[in-house]
């Protein structure tokens, strides 16, 4: 073999080992992102929860915060936008959780407590799919701008 092909082989070689590397950076970077997202602590009841409910909350972030009392369930998750988030019990047997960031505006959701699907009780209930159902209003962040002032839409 030459000296030319041989060099040429060592830098593709080279090349290639860099591009795994950085490929496997990049990669264990975004799931160690993930897996350490912490919510904003600022959740307030979203506009389509029950009147009297502190139940569903939404934050600045846009997550869905949902409880509900279930002393002798073993498992509860939150399911929203075709993903389960499961949810953690206290001591008084009431689960807690959130989801991730959802887009904005109405979301259907429901409760999954150890494999049954349920509305859940602090939502008002929405009709949809042939059912009736959780739903959740996720703020749009320019809504103030649409927001009737007055009596009037600003413009």
């Amino acid at each position: 073999m030459s000296i030319k092909k041989r060099n040429k082989k060592i830098a593709t070689m080279n090349y290639k080992s860099l591009t795994i590397s950085l490929a496997t950076t990049f990669i264990t970077g975004i799931c160690a992102a993930q897996t350490n997202q912490t919510a904003a602590e600022d959740f307030k009841p979203a506009a389509t929860t029950q009147p009297g409910k502190q139940y569903p909350q939404v934050n600045s972030e846009r997550r869905v915060r949902v409880s509900i009392s279930a002393p002798k369930a073993l498992k509860v998750q939150l399911d929203i936008s075709a993903v389960k988030y499961d949810l953690t019990k206290d001591t008084a047997g009431v689960w807690t959780g959130e989801s991730a960031p959802q887009d904005e505006g109405f979301h259907y959701y429901q409760l999954n407590i150890d494999g049954a699907s349920i509305p859940d009780p602090g939502s008002l209930y929405f009709y949809g799919a042939s059912r009736w159902g959780s739903g959740i209003e996720i703020p749009a962040r320019d809504q103030d701008f649409y927001a009737l002032k007055n009596g009037l839409r600003q413009r």
